[in-house]
C-alpha cells in the first residue's frame, strides 16, 4: 500500500459538507444552488471515511473501530431519547431501539442511519480484506456493479420501498453507499491525492458530461443516492479540493480542528435546532443554518475537552 496521505483541505471539505446536511435539512430557504448541492455531503464523507480507513486497514484493531463508531449510535440515541422523552413524553422505547439498530427512528434522529451503514460497511471491508484478502478487488468490483444494477434495475427500490421507515431507507441506502466505499478504497489504494488528480480532474468532467448528454435515459430508483451522477460530482469535489494549495500555520491546525469535529456536528445539528427553532422568526435561510452549525460546533468543541474517553468518542 502506498504511503499515508492527509491533506487538509479534505478536513475543510469535511467541514463544508457538514454543512450541507444542515442545509439539506433545515435550509428550504437557501439559495438553489447551495440546496442542489447538499446531497453530495453524505457521499463525500462516506468516500472520505473509506479512504482514511483504507489507509490504515492492515494495522488498524477491528474492536475498537467498531467501538468508535458504535459509541456515537447508541450515545446519540439515548441522549436524544431522553431530551425528547423529557419534551414531549411522546416517544417509546421502541423508537429507542429502532434508532440504535438501525439509526433511523423519524421520532429520534433518523440521520444516524448513516452511521449505521458505516459500521456495517466497515465491518464487510474488514472480513474481505483480512480472510480474501487475494480477491480483495475482484469483489470490490463486483460490490460495485451489482450496486449499480441494483439501482438502475429497480429491484433495489422494489425489494425495500415498501418496508417500514426504520428499515427501507437504512437498506436501501446500504445499496447505495457501496459505490462510495470502494471509491474511497480506490482513491486511497493509489493514493490519487498525490499523483493522479490533475489528470483525474478532466477526465471526471468528461465522464460528467457523458453521464449527461448518453446515459441520462437511465434514471435510477433509489432512497437519495443512486446513481453514477452523484459519485462523480462528489469525487470531482474532493479532487479540486485535493488540488488546492494547502494552507500553513495557524490556519491548518484550525481546519484540523474542524475537520475533527464534522462527526459530532452532523449527530447533535438535529437537537440544537429542537431548541433554536422557537425563538426565530426566519428560519431555513442560510443564517439559521450557520447558527445551527456553529452551536453544535461550540457544543462538540466542549464536549471534545471532556476528559472521558467515551464521551469524546460522542464527537471525534
Amino acid at each position: 500500500m502506498e504511503a499515508k496521505y492527509r491533506n487538509t483541505n479534505l478536513d475543510l471539505l469535511k467541514a463544508l459538507s457538514v454543512f450541507l446536511v444542515i442545509v439539506a435539512h433545515f435550509g428550504q430557504d437557501c439559495p438553489l444552488f447551495v440546496r442542489s448541492i447538499a446531497p453530495l455531503a453524505v457521499p463525500i464523507f462516506m468516500i472520505l471515511s473509506f479512504y482514511f480507513f483504507y489507509q490504515k486497514i492492515s494495522t488498524v484493531d477491528l474492536k475498537k473501530r467498531i467501538c468508535r463508531l458504535f459509541v456515537p449510535l447508541i450515545g446519540w440515541g439515548a441522549i436524544y431519547f431522553i431530551i425528547y422523552y423529557l419534551l414531549s413524553g411522546k416517544v417509546t422505547i421502541y423508537d429507542f431501539l429502532w434508532q440504535i439498530t438501525t439509526g433511523h427512528s423519524p421520532q429520534l434522529n433518523p440521520s444516524m442511519w448513516f452511521s449505521n451503514n458505516l459500521i456495517i460497511l466497515t465491518i464487510v471491508l474488514f472480513v474481505i480484506f483480512k480472510k480474501l484478502n487475494k480477491y480483495f478487488w475482484s469483489i470490490m468490483l463486483c460490490l460495485l456493479f451489482s450496486s449499480y444494477f441494483l439501482e438502475y434495475s429497480g429491484i433495489s427500490y422494489e425489494l425495500f420501498s415498501d418496508l417500514r421507515y426504520e428499515l427501507k431507507y437504512p437498506l436501501g441506502r446500504l445499496i447505495e453507499m457501496i459505490p462510495f466505499m470502494v471509491t474511497g478504497i480506490v482513491l486511497a489504494r493509489y493514493n490519487v491525492f498525490n499523483h493522479l488528480k490533475w489528470i483525474l480532474i478532466p477526465l471526471w468532467l468528461i465522464l460528467f458530461y457523458l453521464d449527461g448528454r448518453y446515459f441520462s435515459i437511465l434514471t435510477p430508483n433509489g432512497f437519495g443516492y443512486s446513481g453514477i451522477k452523484i459519485l462523480s460530482l462528489s469525487v470531482l469535489s474532493i479532487l479540486i479540493f485535493a488540488s488546492i494549495p494547502q494552507s500553513k500555520g495557524e490556519l491548518n491546525k484550525i481546519l484540523s480542528l474542524v475537520g475533527r469535529n464534522t462527526l459530532g456536528i452532523y449527530c447533535i445539528h438535529r437537537l440544537v435546532d429542537v431548541f433554536l427553532y422557537p425563538y426565530f422568526f426566519v428560519k431555513g435561510d442560510m443564517s439559521y443554518c450557520f447558527l445551527v452549525y456553529l452551536v453544535s460546533y461550540l457544543i462538540c468543541f466542549g464536549i471534545s475537552k471532556i476528559p472521558l474517553q467515551y464521551v469524546r468518542m460522542l464527537v471525534k
